[in-house]
Protein backbone atom coordinates (compact mmCIF):
# COMPACT_ATOMS: atom_id res chain seq x y z
CA UNK A 1 0.00 0.00 0.00
CA UNK A 2 1.06 3.45 -0.56
CA UNK A 3 -0.09 6.31 1.57
CA UNK A 4 -0.76 10.16 0.28
CA UNK A 5 -1.17 12.60 3.84
CA UNK A 6 -3.80 15.41 3.35
CA UNK A 7 -5.17 18.08 4.95
CA UNK A 8 -8.52 18.93 4.62
CA UNK A 9 -9.31 21.98 2.04
CA UNK A 10 -10.30 22.35 -1.97
CA UNK A 11 -7.42 20.84 -3.31
CA UNK A 12 -6.92 18.18 -1.47
CA UNK A 13 -10.63 17.05 -1.25
CA UNK A 14 -10.80 16.89 -5.29
CA UNK A 15 -8.21 14.15 -5.28
CA UNK A 16 -11.00 12.01 -4.28
CA UNK A 17 -14.19 14.32 -6.52
CA UNK A 18 -11.67 14.37 -9.42
CA UNK A 19 -9.65 11.04 -9.33
CA UNK A 20 -6.88 13.60 -9.96
CA UNK A 21 -3.28 13.42 -8.39
CA UNK A 22 -0.77 16.14 -9.18
CA UNK A 23 2.59 15.99 -9.50
CA UNK A 24 4.81 18.90 -8.38
CA UNK A 25 7.99 20.66 -9.43
CA UNK A 26 10.65 19.81 -7.55
CA UNK A 27 11.26 23.03 -6.39
CA UNK A 28 8.06 22.85 -4.38
CA UNK A 29 9.99 20.21 -2.11
CA UNK A 30 10.06 20.79 1.17
CA UNK A 31 13.90 19.97 1.24
CA UNK A 32 15.48 22.27 -0.67
CA UNK A 33 18.96 19.96 -0.59
CA UNK A 34 17.58 17.14 -3.07
CA UNK A 35 16.65 17.05 -6.74
CA UNK A 36 19.61 19.26 -7.11
CA UNK A 37 21.55 19.46 -10.70
CA UNK A 38 24.01 22.48 -11.68
CA UNK A 39 26.09 21.29 -14.67
CA UNK A 40 28.71 23.62 -14.53
CA UNK A 41 29.13 22.24 -10.87
CA UNK A 42 28.77 18.69 -11.74
CA UNK A 43 30.53 18.79 -14.64
CA UNK A 44 34.22 20.24 -12.60
CA UNK A 45 33.45 17.22 -10.30
CA UNK A 46 33.13 14.89 -13.07
CA UNK A 47 36.49 16.05 -14.37
CA UNK A 48 38.36 15.78 -11.09
CA UNK A 49 37.38 11.77 -11.09
CA UNK A 50 38.18 10.78 -14.81
CA UNK A 51 41.20 10.47 -16.99
CA UNK A 52 41.37 13.62 -19.02
CA UNK A 53 40.92 11.96 -22.01
CA UNK A 54 37.86 10.77 -20.61
CA UNK A 55 36.48 13.76 -20.36
CA UNK A 56 37.68 15.53 -23.28
CA UNK A 57 35.10 13.01 -25.33
CA UNK A 58 32.25 13.41 -22.38
CA UNK A 59 32.05 16.72 -22.56
CA UNK A 60 31.41 17.11 -26.12
CA UNK A 61 28.80 15.15 -26.60
CA UNK A 62 25.45 16.49 -27.14
CA UNK A 63 21.63 16.26 -26.77
CA UNK A 64 18.75 17.16 -28.90
CA UNK A 65 16.15 17.74 -26.62
CA UNK A 66 12.69 16.39 -28.36
CA UNK A 67 10.31 19.05 -26.63
CA UNK A 68 12.30 21.55 -27.83
CA UNK A 69 14.07 20.97 -30.54
CA UNK A 70 17.38 22.68 -28.92
CA UNK A 71 21.00 20.74 -28.97
CA UNK A 72 22.84 21.10 -25.48
CA UNK A 73 25.57 19.21 -23.84
CA UNK A 74 24.41 16.17 -21.91
CA UNK A 75 25.05 18.11 -18.26
CA UNK A 76 22.59 21.20 -19.70
CA UNK A 77 19.90 18.34 -20.78
CA UNK A 78 20.08 16.46 -17.52
CA UNK A 79 19.81 19.63 -15.47
CA UNK A 80 16.77 21.13 -17.99
CA UNK A 81 15.16 17.89 -16.61
CA UNK A 82 15.68 18.05 -13.31
CA UNK A 83 13.71 21.46 -13.22
CA UNK A 84 11.16 20.56 -15.16
CA UNK A 85 9.84 16.96 -14.16
CA UNK A 86 6.88 16.02 -12.00
CA UNK A 87 7.05 14.24 -8.57
CA UNK A 88 4.55 12.35 -6.66
CA UNK A 89 5.11 11.62 -3.83
CA UNK A 90 3.55 9.23 -1.50
CA UNK A 91 4.92 7.23 1.62
CA UNK A 92 4.60 3.20 2.76
CA UNK A 93 3.80 4.27 6.44
CA UNK A 94 0.33 4.98 7.92
CA UNK A 95 1.22 5.28 11.10
CA UNK A 96 4.40 7.17 11.13
CA UNK A 97 3.34 10.90 13.89
CA UNK A 98 5.23 13.02 12.58
CA UNK A 99 3.80 12.65 8.80
CA UNK A 100 0.86 12.99 10.29
CA UNK A 101 1.64 16.57 12.02
CA UNK A 102 3.67 17.56 8.82
CA UNK A 103 1.56 16.77 6.14
CA UNK A 104 -1.98 15.87 7.69
CA UNK A 105 -2.82 19.39 9.66
CA UNK A 106 -1.43 18.21 12.88
CA UNK A 107 -3.36 14.82 12.72
CA UNK A 108 -6.69 17.32 11.62
CA UNK A 109 -6.00 16.09 8.37
CA UNK A 110 -6.94 12.24 6.27
CA UNK A 111 -4.25 9.88 4.65
CA UNK A 112 -5.28 8.30 1.33
CA UNK A 113 -4.50 4.12 0.79
CA UNK A 114 -3.62 3.34 -2.57
CA UNK A 115 -3.02 0.16 -4.43
CA UNK A 116 0.73 -0.15 -4.82
CA UNK A 117 0.05 -2.52 -7.52
CA UNK A 118 -2.18 0.04 -9.74
CA UNK A 119 0.41 2.25 -9.74
CA UNK A 120 3.15 -0.31 -10.69
CA UNK A 121 0.54 -1.38 -13.44
CA UNK A 122 0.63 2.32 -14.57
CA UNK A 123 4.14 2.62 -14.20
CA UNK A 124 4.67 -0.47 -16.15
CA UNK A 125 2.24 -0.26 -18.73
CA UNK A 126 0.61 2.96 -19.23
CA UNK A 127 3.95 5.03 -19.08
CA UNK A 128 3.94 6.98 -22.54
CA UNK A 129 0.17 8.20 -21.74
CA UNK A 130 1.15 9.99 -18.81
CA UNK A 131 4.78 10.79 -19.96
CA UNK A 132 6.26 8.81 -16.57
CA UNK A 133 10.03 8.06 -16.47
CA UNK A 134 9.60 5.81 -13.15
CA UNK A 135 8.84 5.00 -9.79
CA UNK A 136 10.86 3.76 -7.06
CA UNK A 137 11.13 3.63 -3.59
CA UNK A 138 13.42 6.54 -2.01
CA UNK A 139 16.81 5.69 -1.42
CA UNK A 140 18.56 7.59 1.73
CA UNK A 141 22.16 7.88 1.27
CA UNK A 142 24.90 10.72 2.82
CA UNK A 143 25.11 12.13 -1.15
CA UNK A 144 23.90 11.78 -4.17
CA UNK A 145 24.54 8.77 -6.31
CA UNK A 146 24.96 10.12 -10.06
CA UNK A 147 28.45 10.17 -10.28
CA UNK A 148 28.90 6.81 -10.55
CA UNK A 149 26.30 6.67 -13.47
CA UNK A 150 28.10 9.48 -15.36
CA UNK A 151 31.67 7.89 -14.72
CA UNK A 152 30.67 4.27 -16.18
CA UNK A 153 28.93 6.25 -19.05
CA UNK A 154 32.11 8.02 -19.83
CA UNK A 155 34.05 4.97 -19.84
CA UNK A 156 31.74 3.16 -22.63
CA UNK A 157 32.07 6.30 -24.42
CA UNK A 158 35.76 6.07 -24.90
CA UNK A 159 35.46 2.09 -25.57
CA UNK A 160 33.19 3.37 -28.20
CA UNK A 161 30.42 0.87 -26.95
CA UNK A 162 28.36 4.23 -28.12
CA UNK A 163 25.93 3.56 -25.30
CA UNK A 164 22.41 5.29 -25.83
CA UNK A 165 22.07 9.21 -24.91
CA UNK A 166 18.51 8.71 -23.77
CA UNK A 167 18.76 6.48 -21.06
CA UNK A 168 21.86 8.04 -19.89
CA UNK A 169 19.34 11.25 -18.94
CA UNK A 170 16.47 9.20 -17.54
CA UNK A 171 18.84 7.03 -15.40
CA UNK A 172 20.57 10.43 -14.40
CA UNK A 173 16.76 11.77 -13.51
CA UNK A 174 15.61 8.89 -11.79
CA UNK A 175 18.96 8.87 -9.87
CA UNK A 176 18.25 12.11 -8.66
CA UNK A 177 14.91 12.31 -7.95
CA UNK A 178 15.42 9.05 -5.74
CA UNK A 179 17.86 9.70 -3.61
CA UNK A 180 17.35 11.87 -0.36
CA UNK A 181 19.46 12.77 2.69
CA UNK A 182 19.85 9.81 5.30
CA UNK A 183 18.08 12.52 7.75
CA UNK A 184 14.18 11.83 5.96
CA UNK A 185 14.32 8.34 6.37
CA UNK A 186 11.45 8.02 8.70
CA UNK A 187 9.25 9.16 5.52
CA UNK A 188 9.63 5.83 4.19
CA UNK A 189 9.03 7.29 1.17
CA UNK A 190 8.02 5.87 -2.36
CA UNK A 191 7.98 8.18 -5.53
CA UNK A 192 6.62 8.10 -8.83
CA UNK A 193 8.02 10.70 -11.88
CA UNK A 194 6.86 12.02 -15.04
CA UNK A 195 8.30 14.56 -17.64
CA UNK A 196 6.47 17.63 -16.66
CA UNK A 197 4.35 18.84 -13.68
CA UNK A 198 0.48 18.52 -13.29
CA UNK A 199 -2.24 16.30 -12.37
CA UNK A 200 -3.15 12.49 -14.07
CA UNK A 201 -6.65 11.11 -13.55
CA UNK A 202 -6.80 7.48 -11.77
CA UNK A 203 -9.49 5.10 -11.44
CA UNK A 204 -11.08 4.68 -8.03
CA UNK A 205 -10.16 0.88 -7.48
CA UNK A 206 -6.68 2.50 -7.01
CA UNK A 207 -7.84 3.92 -3.41
CA UNK A 208 -8.05 0.87 -1.33
CA UNK A 209 -9.17 2.72 2.34
CA UNK A 210 -9.04 6.07 3.84
CA UNK A 211 -7.75 7.25 7.01
CA UNK A 212 -9.25 9.52 9.29
CA UNK A 213 -6.56 11.56 11.45
CA UNK A 214 -7.95 11.85 15.67
CA UNK A 215 -7.70 15.63 15.45
CA UNK A 216 -10.52 15.41 12.37
CA UNK A 217 -13.63 17.97 13.25
CA UNK A 218 -16.71 16.90 13.08
CA UNK A 219 -17.88 18.66 10.23
CA UNK A 220 -14.87 17.60 8.23
CA UNK A 221 -15.69 13.67 8.88
CA UNK A 222 -19.18 14.28 7.76
CA UNK A 223 -18.38 15.65 4.75
CA UNK A 224 -15.54 13.18 3.68
CA UNK A 225 -18.41 10.39 4.88
CA UNK A 226 -20.96 12.14 2.11
CA UNK A 227 -18.12 12.20 -1.06
CA UNK A 228 -17.35 8.29 -0.20
CA UNK A 229 -21.46 6.77 -0.16
CA UNK A 230 -20.63 6.92 -4.10
CA UNK A 231 -21.03 3.37 -5.56
CA UNK A 232 -17.39 3.76 -7.15
CA UNK A 233 -16.43 4.21 -3.86
CA UNK A 234 -17.83 1.45 -2.05
CA UNK A 235 -15.04 -0.72 -2.07
CA UNK A 236 -12.98 2.23 0.60
CA UNK A 237 -12.47 1.03 4.00
CA UNK A 238 -12.69 3.56 6.29
CA UNK A 239 -10.43 3.82 9.41
CA UNK A 240 -8.87 6.17 11.94
CA UNK A 241 -5.52 6.72 13.26
CA UNK A 242 -5.52 6.69 17.29
CA UNK A 243 -3.10 7.09 19.50
CA UNK A 244 -1.84 4.65 21.43
CA UNK A 245 -2.21 4.76 25.50
CA UNK A 246 1.47 5.45 27.24
CA UNK A 247 2.93 5.38 24.10
CA UNK A 248 4.43 7.72 21.74
CA UNK A 249 2.91 5.49 18.82
CA UNK A 250 -0.33 5.20 16.79
CA UNK A 251 -2.77 2.24 15.92
CA UNK A 252 -4.61 2.43 12.97
CA UNK A 253 -8.49 0.72 13.53
CA UNK A 254 -11.09 0.37 10.86
CA UNK A 255 -14.29 2.24 11.65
Amino acid sequence: MLYKYRSFNKNNIQILTNLELFFSLPEKLNDPLECRFESKLIEEEIRRKIPANEFSIFSKLKYKDKRTGKVVTLFEAIENFTKEAGILSLTMTDNDPLLWSHYAEGHQGFCIGFSRSYFEDVILNSWQDFSILGGAEVEYKEGPSYFNILTDFAKEIVENKNPPREKLVDDIIISVFKTKSCKWCYEKEYRILRRTKGKIKFQPEAIKEIIIGKKASSSDKEMLSKILQTESFSHIEMKTADFSPNSFSMEIKKI
